[in-house]
This record gives structure tokens, C-alpha cells and sequence, in this order.
């Protein structure tokens, strides 16, 4: 049964409550030519007129950049609240500015875009859903209660409620909700902490998650509510750790129409940023994936894909990173397939411009000089990268290897230096003939600092010990899906996502069709 119901009161100090059900009717809004830059002298009216005399229009932009290829010429969009442009305008947008949500009063809204003499830069576009609102009830009475339609019966499909809650003596609202239980996989509950949709987001409900009893706490006058059933379905991931995947719904077979999914990935520690590398990207043109530097929606747009192409690999500047994929009606394709990996910042924040990195893509080169050392080539910049210990950058295999196992030309002894733990990354090193104190051991024994030998792995009490400084992942002996994620000298147990398995060489999560584990 599928059902919610709340109530709110007014207070002089923090504090509130709430209830919910909803329906929309939904369609795309580009700019000419989207999803490639607008042209020069275009023009474009288009009036929106969704079914019922009740509802309204809610508009939300996924994109928003008018900049022109002159700075001081952009284009122009206007938002209507009607059907010409003849009615109140509620809404103008001009160059890169901050976007926000806009609904209508009525069924119908009407938008024109305008370009001059000049195209639109690269990158430029507007990218907007619309939705039917079935209902938005604006409450000012201090405390009540609401709930969806029906109640306390199932709430009916194709429902969309907004709620706008203003108390006219109080600083603050309280909302508590007292019975929900809803669709995870497609109807959700938005809750902002102000008058409208675009006002910061508290929390976003879905599902039967014991949410019963739960109390909200505003810190404004007003708090605005928006209840989605059966309109487009929405998805919300929260991600963590140091590494796992980014994938639309159903992958790799088709994702589904009228679907909005969020990726919200946060790795452990501020030092660290995360390493975005896709692995399919298919998608039809129109349905849209975003990235953006922080962690919420509103955080600044660093990539908008659309299409076939691969995306190129990200790094975040902070820990955290946030993922979009919007798709509309009309046919639909596989979807992306995208991991992630936590990485240390340093390591990617001095890069080197071309001739190092002489072609365009993701790949791997030798650093001249060094053995252990290698360059990762994305797009023309290179990041400095080193292999674990006791092993070298293989051309061959454009990864790192075993040292004895790579023809270096820049080697001259291999180190001498023995264990003081049971290989420090669990590691089983292959020993380096000529030389008295051993580096490693064979067929699945492990150093023993004891007895000071290789010995069957059940007779040693391996102890990883992680460096001071920095962070690295280091394999945990006897399983192929576990690993410890050293950081800054305190180690932290790792699981690679399903699907995956740790690899050893590359000292991260692969398909498991990519990994050699014993």
C-alpha cells in the first residue's frame, strides 16, 4: 500500500511536519541545435500547454549556458507565465547565469530564445525538463496537515503535488510525518528548506525506509514540498569508499524512459579526489548525462555528454563528485557503465603539457629515467604516477608488472632491501635470483619476519602496515575481493563492488575477466 501522511505547525523556533502524492506529464526543452552550440540569428518560441485547467508547468533546467562566441553579445531566454509573450514574464536568462526552477500558474507557458549576430560558444545550450503539477496548494494557516490523494487508501499513479508552506508569525517550521510509505523505484518526496523548488533541498524521501515517525527542521518562514508519482522515475545513489561503479538502470540492457538518476560519490578522506573513468557510454541524443564538481545539482557543471563518445576521465578537485543521466521518451539505448577510484590529490595536480603526451584519449607511457615510474596520459596532459614496490611500468603491457619480469632500460640492480613484515602489501614478490637477502616469495608462501623465511601463508601472521604518509591500496592476502585502503598511515578494509576483483599490478578494482587471482 502506498500512502503518506503529515502535518506541520508554525514555531517560533525551529521545527515541522508533512504528507504527500503525485503525477506529472512530461517533455524536453532544448535550444536550437542543441546538443551542439546554438546558431547565429536564431530564433525560437515554443509554448507548452499540458493537460488539465488545474495543473501547472514546472520547469527545471539540467543545462543552462548562453554565452556566445562574444562575451558581450549572449543570447537571451524568457519564461512566460501563459501562452504568448504577451503574458507576465516570470523568468529571463542571459549569458551564464545561475539557473532556477520556474512554474506557471496555469496549464500553459510559453519561452522564446534569441541569438544575435554571433553563435553560441563552446559548450553553450539549454537542456530543460517540463512536468505537469497536478495541484500546489499554497498553506499560510501556522499548522495543519496534509496528505496525498485518497489517503489513507493508495495514492492514485500520475500524480505531482507541490506544497508551499509560509508562516506569517512564526520564524520557523516543524513537519512531521506520520505514515509513508511510497514506490522506491519511482515516486519520491522532495523536501526544501524555503518557499520553492529551487530553495536548498533537506532530504528526499522514497521507499518504506522508517521514515515513521520523523520530524523535519526548517530555518525559514517557509518550506516547500513536491511529491512525484509514476512521472519520471527518479533514482538517488549515495556512494563512498575508495573505489566502485556508476551505472543506469537495467545495464547493460536498456535504461527505461522518462528516468532521472543521481550519483552522489564522496571518498574518504578531503585530501583525496575521485578519479571518474567511463567504461560504455550509449545513449540517444537528447538524453543527457551531467557531472559536476561538488555534491549536490546545483554544483558547477564540468561535463555534459549526449550520444555514443566516451567520455573523457575526470578528476575532482575536492572528495566529492556529482553525476546526473536524464532520458526522455522515445527510443533508448544500453546506458553508461562508469567506476570510480579514490585518488590522491597530489599526484594529479602538477601535469605536463605536450610532446609527452602526443595524442588525444586515455593511456600510459614510460617516464624516461625511471623503472618504476610512469606517465597517464589523459587528453594531452600527463599525471606522474609510480608502481607498488617490487614492481616496474611493463610498455608491453601499458601497466605495471613483476620488476623481473620487465625489460627496463633504465635499471641497474634491483633493490636489496628485506620485508620487516610479511610483505608490507601482502604482495607475494618473486625473488630476485643473485642476491643473498630475498625480496619475495614463491607459490603462495609468505616471508615470515621471525623465522625469517618463506613459509606456507596459514603458518604467518601477516600484519599490514601502511606508510605515514599518503594513500595506497594494498591487497589483503588470501582474497581477491578484499583490499586495505592505506590513508595517511591508518588502514581501511576495502570490498571491491560485485563484478569486480582487486587487482594486485594495478593496486585497484577491474572486471574480474581483466584480474589473474590466486
Amino acid at each position: 500500500m502506498s500512502r503518506i501522511f503529515l502535518s506541520y505547525v508554525g514555531l517560533l523556533s525551529l521545527g515541522w511536519n508533512v504528507a504527500w502524492g503525485a503525477n506529472e506529464t512530461s517533455g524536453i526543452y532544448t535550444s536550437p541545435g542543441y546538443p551542439s552550440p546554438f546558431p547565429s540569428y536564431s530564433t525560437q518560441n515554443t509554448r507548452i500547454e499540458l493537460p488539465g485547467t488545474n495543473t501547472t508547468v514546472f520547469l527545471h533546467f539540467e543545462k543552462l549556458d548562453l554565452r556566445s562566441t562574444s562575451s558581450s553579445n549572449p543570447a537571451l531566454l524568457r519564461v512566460y507565465d501563459g501562452t504568448s509573450s504577451s503574458s507576465e514574464k516570470i523568468a529571463e536568462f542571459t549569458g551564464n547565469t545561475v539557473s532556477f526552477d520556474v512554474e506557471s500558474t496555469t496549464n500553459n507557458m510559453y519561452l522564446t530564445f534569441s541569438s544575435n549576430s554571433y553563435p553560441g560558444a563552446a559548450g553553450s545550450g539549454v537542456y530543460a525538463t517540463y512536468t505537469t503539477v497536478n495541484n500546489h496548494y499554497n498553506l499560510s494557516d501556522g499548522t495543519g496537515s496534509i496528505s496525498t490523494p485518497n489517503y489513507p487508501n493508495p495514492y492514485p499513479d500520475s500524480e505531482v503535488i507541490h506544497w508551499t508552506i509560509r508562516q506569517p508569525t512564526y520564524a520557523f517550521t516543524r513537519v512531521e510525518i506520520h505514515d509513508f510509505e511510497t514506490e522506491e523505484c519511482c515516486d519520491s518526496l522532495s523536501v526544501r528548506n524555503g518557499p520553492t523548488s529551487s530553495s536548498a533541498e533537506l532530504q528526499l524521501l522514497a521507499g518504506d525506509n522508517g521514515y515513521t515517525p520523523f520530524t523535519f527542521m526548517s530555518t525559514e518562514k517557509a518550506i516547500f514540498l513536491r511529491f512525484i508519482s509514476n512521472g519520471f522515475s527518479s533514482f538517488r545513489y549515495i556512494l563512498g569508499g575508495s573505489s566502485g561503479e556508476v551505472k543506469s538502470l537495467n545495464f547493460p540492457s536498456n535504461y527505461t524512459t522518462y528516468l532521472a538518476e543521481q550519483w552522489v560519490i564522496t571518498v574518504p578522506f578531503t585530501n583525496m579526489s575521485v578519479l571518474l573513468e567511463f567504461k560504455s557510454f550509449d545513449t540517444e541524443l537528447g538524453d543527457l548525462l551531467t557531472i559536476r564538481n561538488g555534491d549536490r545539482d546545483t554544483s558547477p557543471i564540468v561535463g555534459q555528454y549526449s550520444g555514443s563518445q566516451l567520455p573523457p576521465i575526470y578528476i575532482s578537485s575536492a572528495n566529492k563528485l556529482f553525476v546526473s543521466f536524464v532520458s526522455r521518451d522515445g527510443a533508448t539505448n544500453r546506458g553508461i557503465f562508469a567506476t570510480y577510484l579514490a585518488v590522491y590529490r597530489s599526484d594529479y595536480t602538477t601535469t605536463t603539457q605536450a610532446p609527452i603526451c602526443t595524442e588525444d584519449g586515455v593511456y600510459r607511457i614510460p617516464f624516461p629515467g625511471f623503472c618504476e615510474k610512469y606517465y597517464q596520459c589523459v587528453n594531452y596532459h600527463a599525471y606522474e604516477q609510480s608502481c607498488a614496490p617490487g614492481m616496474f611500468f611493463d610498455p608491453a603491457m601499458s601497466e605495471c608488472n613483476f620488476a623481473d619480469l620487465v625489460d627496463c632500460p633504465w635499471f641497474t640492480t634491483f633493490p636489496t632491501t628485506e620485508p620487516s613484515v610479511c610483505p608490507p602489501d601482502g604482495i607475494e614478490f618473486i625473488p630476485i635470483p643473485g642476491h643473498s637477502t630475498s625480496t619475495g616469495c614463491l607459490n603462495g608462501t609468505l616471508f615470515n619476519p621471525v623465522t625469517r623465511r618463506c613459509e606456507p601463508a596459514e603458518n604467518v601472521e601477516c600484519e599490514i602496515i601502511c606508510p605515514e604518509e599518503g594513500v595506497v591500496n594494498v591487497p589483503k592476502p588470501g582474497s581477491c575481493v578484499e583490499y586495505v585502503m592505506c590513508a595517511e598511515g591508518t588502514p581501511i578494509p576495502q570490498r571491491c563492488p560485485d563484478g569486480t576483483l582487486f587487482d594486485p599490478i594495478d593496486l585497484r578494482c577491474k572486471p574480474a575477466d581483466e584480474v589473474v587471482c590466486q
